[in-house]
């Protein structure tokens, strides 16, 4: 049996995403990347491209459509597109393989990306004594 092609180990690894997140809504970052992709401020298109080996050889690339926290695969071999996400076909190779242990654990899910790019996760901290607006004196 063939391996399958990168649009097929996409669309099967976005279904297991989109299981996870389906399972997981209620409870951060997931509901999070549920109200940020709803409505009017969900993004419109995320470029993906998928690579192989090393040094990387893209294999294709892909456009994705967010909304309401389910990823769907919208186009295929469009270059010019801005690229969110880079992922490797051994990546998507074990997100399909073992969809459990994602769905059980979604934090396992490679969305760092995502969070990035939606603006949600761990915001940096800043030292207890700063504020907004106030400048040191030099002693």
């Amino acid at each position: 049996m063939a391996d399958p092609s990168g649009h097929t180990l996409l669309s099967q690894a976005l279904r297991v995403i989109n299981q996870a997140i389906d399972a997981h809504r209620d409870t951060p970052p997931w509901r999070d990347i549920v109200a940020k992709t709803s409505g009017a401020r969900a993004p419109a298109r995320l470029g993906v491209e998928v690579y192989e080996g090393d040094p990387p050889r893209v294999v294709d690339r892909y456009a994705i459509h967010a909304h309401e926290g389910r990823f769907e695969l919208v186009e295929q071999g469009r270059g010019e597109a801005e690229i969110h996400w880079r992922v490797s076909v051994d990546d998507l190779r074990h997100i399909v393989a073992k969809p459990d242990r994602y769905l059980e654990d979604p934090s396992r899910l490679p969305l760092a990306w995502l969070e990035a790019r939606l603006g949600i996760g761990a915001k940096p901290k800043r030292a207890t004594s700063w504020r907004p607006g106030s400048t040191r004196r030099p002693k």
